[in-house]
């Protein structure tokens, strides 16, 4: 069931419709307003309005967290387009992949946590949505 969500139409998936109500109640308004400093605010609310949930660690990557509710945040489309694309995410401003994965750190903490390049995000964000 969890590989029919890569190659079929989310909306067709009763499972999927369950999740994305839990996503809608938990995250009313776009999660990148609760992780900026007022000048990444003040950039970030020209941003395209319109929400997707999205996946942190992408559905081709880890076809087993597709359903997982903590692998799944609501972004605006340009932000999670950027994301996809290694870009900033207020920007558009090509990063590295340990800097984009910082951004997800932020998105999931809600915070505004300052980048230090000796830190793995990506063990981070693992540790989040799959917690031992």
């Amino acid at each position: 069931m969890q590989t029919n969500l890569l190659m079929s139409n989310k909306q067709d998936d009763p499972r999927w419709a369950e999740l994305c109500k839990k996503i809608d109640k938990r995250d009313r308004h776009d999660r990148l307003m609760d992780c900026v400093t007022p000048g990444e605010a003040r950039i970030a609310k020209n941003l395209v309005k319109r929400l997707d949930r999205c996946h942190i660690l992408a559905r081709s990557a880890r076809p087993d967290l597709i359903y997982n509710e903590n692998n799944i945040l609501k972004l605006n489309r340009t932000s999670h387009n950027r994301l996809d694309n290694c870009q900033c995410p207020l920007t558009g401003e090509p990063i590295a992949r340990n800097v984009r994965n910082w951004w997800w750190y932020r998105l999931i903490e809600k915070t505004t946590v300052l980048y230090e390049e000796n830190t793995d995000y990506q063990k981070l964000i693992e540790s989040f949505i799959c917690p031992v």
